[in-house]
């Protein structure tokens, strides 16, 4: 099954793969995906429908989940999973 996205609400993207991005305002994002979530660092830019995201700053689960680590290969696949969503909604990232 291919994965599919939609825009449930203004400044979130869903995937059918269980995972979901929230820009929160001008700064922030929250990341959601099985049953964890985290927040991380982005900037609104001043580009229409474009947004950064800082590589660095994802770094732990939210609580409850906060002493679960995030390993490399972890942020890689949630940088992936949101590039996608992005991308499927014809929404610019870059990841710094």
């Amino acid at each position: 099954m291919a994965e599919r996205f939609w825009r449930p609400h203004a400044n979130v993207v869903e995937s059918s793969l269980g995972f979901s991005t929230k820009v929160l305002g001008r700064t922030g994002m929250l990341y959601i995906a099985n049953g964890r979530s985290l927040h991380l660092y982005s900037e609104v830019l001043a580009i229409p429908n474009a947004v950064a995201i800082w590589r660095n700053s994802i770094k732990q689960w939210d609580p409850p989940n906060d002493a679960e680590p995030i390993s490399d290969q972890d942020r890689e696949q949630i940088i992936q999973n949101i590039q996608r969503g992005f991308e499927a909604t014809k929404q610019r990232l870059d990841v710094i």
